[in-house]
């Protein structure tokens, strides 16, 4: 019987153990001060105004579309600082 106890209580403690140290993470902040958390908001905008009548095709690459149809494919870069669009190649869009 004192076996059994003791194998218990040995369990037991084990057992707090392990579970001691669940639910104890750190935040982020703390183990990186110079964390910088965003908004979803403010993730999903962007830092240049696209037009109406571009439609987004992939990453930077836009179609301009006119009375329902392509007319030509624009891409956007970020050229000393500013946003610009530029004619995009067949090749870029294919890629």
């Amino acid at each position: 019987m004192r076996k059994k106890r003791a194998r218990c209580f040995l369990c037991l403690f084990l057992l707090l153990l392990l579970l001691s140290g669940c639910g104890s993470k750190v935040p982020e902040v703390i183990k990186n001060p110079n964390t910088e958390f965003v908004t979803l908001e403010a993730y999903g905008e962007k830092d240049y105004v696209v037009p109406e009548n571009y439609e987004h095709i992939r990453d930077n690459i836009y179609a301009v579309v006119k009375d329902g149809l392509i007319v030509e494919y624009k891409k956007i870069v970020l050229q000393s600082g500013q946003y610009v669009w530029l004619d995009c190649e067949a090749e870029e869009i294919m890629k």
